[in-house]
C-alpha cells in the first residue's frame, strides 16, 4: 500500500478512481511504525482527507490518548456532518 500512496499523483489518476468519502488518519508523533512518505502523500491521493498528528503518543493511540482521540474524532465528525 505504501507504494501506491507514494506513487500516485492526482494528475495521473482518473477522477473516477479517487475516493470521495471523508477520511481521517490519526497518528502518534512518537509512532515508530508511521511512514512519513505515506503521510506526505495522503493529501494528494485523498484530497478530502485529514491527517492529525498527536504529539507525545506512540502506536497505541487508543491506549495512550483515548481522551484526545475522542476529541479529535468528535470534532472531525461534526465537520463532516456540517459539510453535508
Amino acid at each position: 500500500m505504501l507504494n501506491v500512496l507514494t506513487s500516485l499523483k492526482v494528475g495521473n489518476v482518473p477522477k473516477k478512481f479517487l475516493p470521495d468519502l471523508p477520511v481521517i488518519t490519526i497518528i502518534g508523533d512518537d509512532d515508530l511504525i508511521k511512514h512519513q512518505l505515506a503521510l506526505d502523500a495522503s493529501p494528494g491521493t485523498v484530497p478530502q482527507g485529514k491527517v492529525v498528528v498527536i504529539p507525545g503518543v506512540g502506536h497505541w493511540l487508543m491506549v495512550e490518548a483515548k481522551d484526545e482521540i475522542l476529541k479529535v474524532l468528535t470534532s472531525w465528525l461534526g465537520e463532516v456532518v456540517l459539510e453535508k
